[in-house]
């Protein structure tokens, strides 16, 4: 099964104006739409509505095939969930898929995150969690289109799903991340959240990995491992 990566262009501060792109899809995803991906990502949605991860593989599925009416209740169901927690997220979400939406379905958006008022979005098609919905799924229209060739940053995303005390979440993403590019903050933050939750076996067992990718590692790999030898005696 293909999986949505989702990723956040770092150098889009979230102040730009609209018209700026802040996120954009990873290029090793896939070329072509996989058949019932979209009824998939809706499914667990539907079974963990308060995982921003889920969350954000449906919007980045719906802005990569370019289902403008599955983008419209994919960030409705976002909305009603964070039910105006979550802004900053919220709102590189909304932006970052403005180009797919049409102008109506992003002045909803913006408005109700502006003014915390959810009543417009009440009877979104294809919303899972708007009261009035008409439906969930629905048969898509397949598109195949080359994603952009560039090297994803998902220190943002990791980020907030810090904030929302989705640790093992962040760990995921940036477990994905140091195997595609040798950045030392990436590496970092990810060995801090081992630290601090006291993964030694997820440590363990990723550290093996990226040296028998011979990856260029920061010397905080080893004094994590003495950490943890530590902890042990």
């Amino acid at each position: 099964m293909s999986i949505v990566q989702v990723v956040f262009d770092s150098n889009q501060p979230t102040n730009k104006a609209a018209n700026q792109h802040f996120f954009y899809a990873e290029p090793s995803f896939v070329t072509e739409e996989p058949t019932n991906q979209l009824e998939i990502l809706i499914h667990q949605v539907s079974k963990t509505p308060k995982d921003l991860v889920r969350h954000s593989q449906r919007i980045y599925y719906c802005f990569l095939f370019k289902h403008n009416d599955h983008l419209f209740a994919a960030l409705t169901d976002l909305l009603l969930i964070l039910q105006g927690s979550g802004l900053s997220f919220s709102q590189r979400m909304i932006e970052g898929a403005h180009s797919v939406l049409s102008r109506q379905q992003l002045d909803i958006l913006r408005q109700a995150l502006q003014f915390n008022d959810f009543t417009a979005l009440q009877t979104v098609k294809f919303s899972l969690f708007a009261s009035g919905r008409i439906t969930i799924l629905t048969l898509v229209d397949k598109h195949t289109e080359n994603a952009p060739q560039q090297t994803a940053d998902v220190l943002a995303l990791a980020h907030d799903f810090i904030e929302y005390s989705q640790l093992d979440q962040a760990m995921d993403i940036l477990e994905q991340a140091i195997f595609k590019s040798d950045r030392e903050d990436i590496q970092r933050l990810l060995l801090e959240l081992y630290r601090s939750t006291k993964s030694q076996s997820r440590f363990v067992n990723i550290y093996q990995k990226v040296q028998t990718q011979q990856k260029l590692l920061i010397p905080d790999w080893a004094e994590l491992q003495h950490f943890f030898s530590d902890e042990l005696s």
